[in-house]
């Protein structure tokens, strides 16, 4: 939903393309998930395509991507199956913008893709670039501890970590059913990675990153709510 949204309002984006890896749950799950939200905002999925996850040659379906001119191709995997794509994309001198979910997040990208991912964008969970004062207190004491900056999966742990003890704190109790009632009505937790709400079927409603690739390297470009 968010790059959906970040496709058609920022990017201004009227068509889009999607190839996604039909084996695998995550891939085909957001795949179909910002095909829907791309059409509920008055988008065109343009072309709609499935590999396998031993696939290398994608050049049949970037011809059927070229040939239904969508302005970005939303590529739902991860890194190391974006960058061959992306390679291949620049190949075929498919001109149109990539974008993708957090799958891309490694910096393994830009060396599988090379300048081929120049200019592309995905979501994230969180950003270390973000200047809000929750993350730049975040990086600062995990720099200071482990001599490096936290990725989305350790800053995801320690907002979940966080939320947990919370919850405990809200019911002063140690019984799971007290706890698990408290995370579920959870509103408005301040986390690193943004604002947490709990939804109706357990999942948080909250903000993510927009990040774009420049000089082979990940630049923090705005936040996007949901």
């Amino acid at each position: 939903t968010v790059m959906a949204k970040f496709a058609r309002e920022t990017l201004h984006a009227e068509t889009a393309a999607v190839l996604y890896d039909a084996s695998n749950d995550y891939s085909l799950g957001i795949a179909e998930v910002f095909r829907d939200a791309f059409t509920r905002m008055e988008g065109k999925v343009t072309a709609y395509e499935s590999y396998g996850k031993d696939d290398v040659d994608f050049s049949a379906l970037l011809t059927k991507v070229k040939v239904s001119s969508p302005d970005v191709l939303f590529l739902p995997d991860y890194y190391n199956k974006v960058g061959l794509i992306a390679k291949q994309v620049k190949e075929k001198n498919l001109q149109v913008t990539l974008i993708g979910p957090d799958g891309w997040d490694s910096p393994e990208l830009a060396k599988v893709a090379g300048k081929a991912i120049e200019g592309g964008y995905f979501s994230n969970h969180y950003s270390p670039e973000d200047t809000r004062p929750e993350v730049v207190n975040w990086v600062k004491k995990y720099r200071e501890k482990f001599g490096q900056t936290p990725d989305a999966l350790g800053t995801l742990a320690y907002d979940a970590t966080n939320m947990l003890l919370a919850a405990i704190r809200k019911v002063n109790s140690s019984d799971p059913g007290k706890i698990r009632d408290a995370l579920a009505s959870l509103k408005g937790f301040e986390g690193v990675t943004g604002k947490f709400t709990m939804g109706e079927n357990g999942d948080p409603i909250k903000s993510a990153v927009i990040i774009q690739m420049r000089d082979g390297k990940q630049k923090f470009l705005k936040v996007v709510n949901p």
